[in-house]
């Protein structure tokens, strides 16, 4: 009979090892999920090129002031969901992109209070408009926070449907080809953008724009503004979570990951947050996280407001000529042209000006 027993545990046992369990991290895995991302190049499913401190892009923390609920979901406010559906990055490093435009979906719904808009923006846009100078993301093979949120500050993004997301870069690179394989696609490149792309462009509002690195700042922003935008460090077991509130128990550090922070719960002790990993993935694409946990708190970054406005038609000569001391606080663009001030100074005559019809 103890033999029966002993050997019943260990099926069990052996079954939940490949199928939905719980493990001492307090949350659920699920060994049974098939992610469409490239065992080889894990990281590019994730896409952060630099930690949040290292950012040059990103402002000095600011710390909020006041007593925030004790708890917050933006998916469940008078029973009304605020935040729009799961995405998919796909193989592509493009995690930059798709935190940032959840964030700013949202706080579309949240300002219009309609949370039946359910805007739907182009993260391709940032992938293959980004690419490079001036923003110096590197499209599928990763980029930063930092530049995205200056692309989304200066120029904006329109509409999914003009520009929809194709999990490749204007190179032609996929998560596969990161990062220096040759481009296995044809190039999505920012010229494929439709026409009418300058008339439905989305950006956030360069006033309100803030970063915050503390539990009480966050919650505050969180449930005052609207979802804000996190760094995440992400390992292995990550990869197999499917519910709980997820704590770091084992396996290789992968790389850093972008995501929103949509709510928190002081009773459960985590944040409520967004991936862009298809709603197959933990909880229908959402999940929860215990404050403090792979720097999910280092360097978040929150918006008060959206604006809709026509696109500035070239964003290089648009830093040149000085926008770049008008956007918010704290916000360091690319330093390359100051160290070719015979360079600068030209681009800024008026013949170039006029050539390219910016003044």
């Amino acid at each position: 009979m103890k033999r029966k027993i002993i050997a019943i545990v260990f099926i069990l046992l052996l079954i939940g090892g490949f199928g939905t369990a719980a493990n001492n991290c307090g949350c659920d895995i699920n060994k049974n999920y098939k992610s469409d991302y490239s065992q080889k190049n894990q990281r590019y499913s994730l896409g952060l090129l630099v930690n949040p401190e290292d950012d040059p892009n990103l402002p000095e923390p600011i710390t909020l002031s006041g007593d925030p609920p004790s708890s917050w979901d933006w998916r469940n406010i008078d029973g009304k969901d605020y935040t729009t559906p799961i995405r998919d990055q796909g193989n592509c490093g493009s995690c930059y992109a798709f935190g940032p435009i959840s964030a700013l979906e949202a706080l579309y719904n949240i300002k219009n209070n309609d949370p039946d808009l359910d805007i739907d923006l182009s993260e391709q846009s940032i992938v293959s408009c980004t690419y490079w100078y001036p923003y110096m993301n590197k499209g599928c093979c990763g980029g930063t926070i930092g530049f995205t949120i200056a692309f989304l500050i200066i120029e904006g993004v329109p509409l999914e449907s003009c520009f929809p997301y194709q999990a490749v870069d204007s190179k032609g690179r996929d998560g596969s080809d990161c990062p220096y394989g040759s481009p296995s696609n044809e190039p999505v490149k920012c010229s494929d953008r439709c026409s009418e792309w300058r008339n439905q462009v989305i950006k956030f509002g360069e006033e309100g724009f803030q970063a915050i690195d503390d539990v009480n700042s966050i919650k505050i922003a969180v449930s005052t503004y609207g979802p804000v935008i996190a760094y995440l460090e992400v390992y292995e077991d990550f990869r197999d979570y499917s519910g709980g509130v997820y704590k770091y128990q084992t396996g290789e550090f992968l790389g850093g990951h972008c995501v929103s922070i949509v709510g928190y719960n002081d009773t459960q002790g985590c944040w409520i947050c967004k991936n862009s990993w298809g709603t197959e993935w933990g909880e229908n694409g959402f999940f929860k996280i215990a404050y403090g946990e792979c720097r999910i708190e280092d360097l978040c970054c929150y918006f008060t407001s959206y604006i809709k406005s026509k696109s500035y038609s070239n964003p290089i000569i648009n830093i040149i000529l000085g926008k770049r001391e008008r956007l918010s606080e704290g916000i360091a663009f690319p330093r390359f042209l100051e160290q070719f001030p015979i360079l600068e100074r030209l681009l800024s005559l008026p013949i170039f000006t006029r050539l390219l019809n910016l003044r």
